[in-house]
């Protein structure tokens, strides 16, 4: 939940854009891990169980934190 504080912190305080694209960039930032880390793991043979246990983990635990930033975001 850290990136997507971060990434609000930024878009609506910091930057000077749009509410609009700011509740876009939250959410962008409350989504799971790419594949693309998994494809790099995999291709270099580094780190590859790691990688893979984060992707199950991040798209778990995105369930929750994307459903939560959108509620928010929607009472904004």
């Amino acid at each position: 939940m850290l990136h997507p504080l971060l990434m609000a912190a930024l878009a609506f305080h910091v930057l000077p854009i749009d509410d609009f694209w700011g509740k876009i960039a939250v959410v962008c930032a409350s989504l799971p891990l790419g594949a693309t880390a998994f494809v790099l793991a995999q291709r270099y043979s580094v780190l590859e169980a790691e990688t893979s246990s984060a992707a199950v983990l991040s798209t778990a635990a995105s369930v929750v934190s994307v459903s939560l930033v959108m509620t928010l975001l929607a009472a904004r």
